[in-house]
């Protein structure tokens, strides 16, 4: 699995709004397109470069699975975020890199940019990293855990939101993903017994008439298996759930405490 994180701190004098998701995809979006566009019009219907451009992958491409994600908490207080991209889009990665300073040139914030945990922006000069996949850390396993939903996350059962989700659900969305994302099909072991503490929650987005809501809280395990362990572990990165690269379906597990 190819998987490249890069990692964004960057100073502003003003708050990030609560759900800063919206803002980031469409605002990296825009500088995707002006580095990745040849064509005149910058249209991307009847475009000859399609099969090619970077920008029409990401965002306007019909039923694909989308290879990047933003990643970050509610309500932060500065603009730091993770924006994590997968398989084949990781060769683009200077693409990527690009449209990112664009988008934080235009936002008049300077930042940190770190690749893999690499810090790669000296004296205002970026540097990629010889190493551009990012490694997946299988430590940590504990049987008894719990699973905390930090942004809202959302399950389509037979093609409607679910109102009720268990720990199941969680594990089917991740394998599904990693067949969609990868091309890698794994059957996961099926939990008896999860107990579950979630609420849902619906996000006003700023300056915009979108509303998204999830669950959010936690959903605690015990005797869990190390594969199930690894599934979980892949989802805190590629996520749960719909609308992932907006940020929804961030999880992360914690080892309960003796």
């Amino acid at each position: 699995m190819k998987i490249c994180k890069i990692e964004i701190k960057a100073s502003s004098k003003h708050k990030p709004p609560p759900f800063m998701g919206l803002e980031l995809r469409n605002s990296f979006g825009l500088a995707l397109k002006g580095v990745s566009c040849i064509n005149r019009t910058y249209k991307c219907s009847g475009c000859f470069a399609l099969n090619e451009c970077l920008y029409y992958k990401l965002y306007e491409q019909k039923n694909e699975y989308k290879k990047f994600r933003f990643d970050f908490l509610l309500n932060q207080e500065k603009y730091e975020f993770n924006l994590y991209i997968f398989d084949e889009i990781c060769d683009d990665l200077p693409y990527i890199v690009s449209a990112l300073q664009i988008m934080l040139d235009r936002m008049n914030r300077d930042f940190q940019i770190f690749i893999n945990g690499v810090s790669c922006k000296k004296d205002g000069v970026i540097k990629l990293p010889s190493k551009t996949n990012f490694t997946l850390d299988f430590s940590g396993y504990a049987k008894d855990l719990s699973v905390n939903f930090l942004t809202p996350l959302r399950i389509k059962k037979d093609g409607v939101f679910s109102k009720n989700i268990d720990i199941n659900d969680i594990l089917n969305s991740i394998s599904k993903r990693k067949a969609d994302i990868f091309g890698i099909n794994d059957k996961f072991l099926k939990i008896p017994n999860s107990k579950a503490e979630l609420n849902f929650k619906i996000l006003n987005v700023r300056n915009s008439a979108l509303r998204l809501g999830g669950f959010l809280g936690q959903i605690s395990l015990n005797g869990l298996s190390f594969e199930n362990f690894s599934l979980l572990r892949l989802g805190e990165i590629i996520g749960v759930g719909k609308q992932c690269v907006y940020g929804l379906g961030k999880i992360k597990m914690e080892c309960k405490s003796e």
